[in-house]
Parts: C-alpha cells; sequence; structure tokens
C-alpha cells in the first residue's frame, strides 16, 4: 500500500497476509516528505507480519518532537507536524527523519513491534523507553557530530557495548551513527546521599562520614578517617572508597 496524501480521514485495513505500508509524498520511494498526510490516517496491519514505513526523508522543517508508540506516530506528519498517524497490529514500524536537527521519543508498551528509526544528516535526540522485549534499531545518519541515544530503562538498568544497549536481558536497542549514548534507570534504586555535605580537602563528601557521638565536624581529623576505614575493612562503604582513592588517605 502506498499513501502520498491524504485530504479526509483516511483508514486502510490489509487483512491477512504480509503487508507493507508507504508513506511519504512520492511512495514507494520513501525518499519525499509528509506534509501532505494532511488528515489523520489509520493502517490496520491485520493478521501475519506487517510493516509501516513513514518517511520524511525529503522534508524542510525539523520533527522537533516526535512521540513514536504500539498505537500511533505523532509530531512527523502535517505541514505542522500535527497529523496523527495511527496503527494496529504493525509489527515493524520504520521512520525516517530529514536533515533538519530532531527529536524521536520511542515509548512502545510491549516487545510486539519492532522500530527502526532514522535520524538523517542533522543532530538528532533519540529518547527510548524500553519496555521487556522491545526491539529496536537507532541510525543517527553519516554526517552529525552531536546526535544522541537517551534510554531509559523501564524494566532494569541499561547496559551500553559499544553497538547496542539491552536491558534487563530482553530488550535490545542497536544503534549506528552516535556520538552519544546516555543511560539511565527508571526503576533502579538511587544510591543514597544524606545532606548536609562537608568537605575534606576541597572535596565535598558525606555528611554520613561524620562522627555519630559528635556532632561536631570531625572529617579534617585523618586519625578518624583512619578508625573509620578499619572499621570498614571487609565492606568499607562506596562513598568512602571514593573519597580514599580522591586523597589518598
Amino acid at each position: 500500500f502506498d499513501v502520498q496524501s491524504t485530504s479526509a480521514a483516511t483508514s486502510i485495513d490489509a487483512a491477512a497476509g504480509n503487508d507493507t505500508f508507504n508513506i511519504s509524498s512520492d511512495a514507494p520511494t520513501n525518499a519525499g516528505n509528509l506534509d501532505t498526510i494532511t488528515a489523520t490516517l489509520t493502517i490496520t496491519g491485520g493478521d501475519d507480519d506487517d510493516s509501516l514505513i513513514l518517511s520524511d526523508a525529503g522534508g524542510a522543517t525539523a520533527n522537533a518532537n516526535v512521540v513514536i508508540t504500539d498505537s500511533s506516530v505523532t509530531g512527523l506528519a502535517g505541514p505542522a507536524d500535527d497529523v496523527d498517524v495511527l496503527i494496529d497490529t504493525i509489527e515493524a514500524v520504520q521512520v525516517v527523519g530529514n536533515a533538519s536537527d530532531e527529536s524521536f521519543s520511542l515509548q512502545p508498551s510491549s516487545g510486539s513491534t519492532r522500530f527502526d528509526l532514522s535520524g538523517g544528516d542533522g543532530d538528532d535526540l533519540f529518547d527510548i523507553r524500553p519496555m521487556a522485549g522491545i526491539q529496536a534499531r537507532i541510525d543517527g545518519g553519516p554526517h552529525s557530530t552531536a546526535d544522541e541515544l537517551a534510554v531509559e530503562g523501564q524494566t532494569g538498568l541499561p547496559i551500553d557495548d559499544g553497538t547496542k544497549v539491552t536491558v534487563d536481558g530482553t530488550s535490545e536497542i542497536q544503534y549506528v551513527g552516535i556520538e552519544t549514548v546516555t543511560l539511565t534507570c527508571a526503576t533502579c534504586a538511587v544510591f543514597p546521599l544524606i545532606a548536609p555535605l562537608t568537605s575534606l580537602g576541597g572535596i565535598a563528601v558525606d555528611a554520613a562520614m561524620s562522627s555519630p557521638d559528635d556532632s561536631s565536624d570531625t572529617t579534617d581529623d585523618p586519625d578518624w578517617m583512619e578508625s573509620l576505614a578499619d572499621a570498614h575493612h571487609h565492606q568499607e562503604p562506596l562513598a568512602v572508597k571514593k573519597l580514599r582513592r580522591s586523597i589518598a588517605i
């Protein structure tokens, strides 16, 4: 199915079979833009393995807030990026941006759909929030120097091996053409920090290292620091380990 434009709300239901939907002003070449999609487009793949390609490769303006989920792509189609593309029972979704600086947010709720996002030549941000089982491929483009992939693990800590980010052993985000990778975790416990902070040799340290029996500042006392370290010979706190390395106690 090739869709080059819509002037009224349009729905396509492919029913059974392996189907491909090409959406672009020059579909199926898919080097055009999505400005000609001026009314809501609903794509239903039906049974079997169905693919959707949304290409704004030839677009002249930046897509500043593209949001991709299992059921919709918003912020990409229409002259003002305000026309929704709704999707149902689609197993593979490919989104192609243009040469401008763009922002893509992938927020799938299940692992039933594969995603492929291409940013083109601009400096692009890809914000990925993978749930369990998500499979995605991110291409920052060939000529940019500041493409960023930000992965916020929803089910565990993201791990980057230089070509892909995995989360909880079930989600995998492969990437190319990315200059910066940022990893965060939405569900991981935060290492506790206890305020207020004080200083030792100009280094900010956690106030938890103060003497529990004395409210005065003891962090400048090297004998006290040695006692603290000796007391935790087998289970030295991470903050103390970092501090001892920094000041060579």
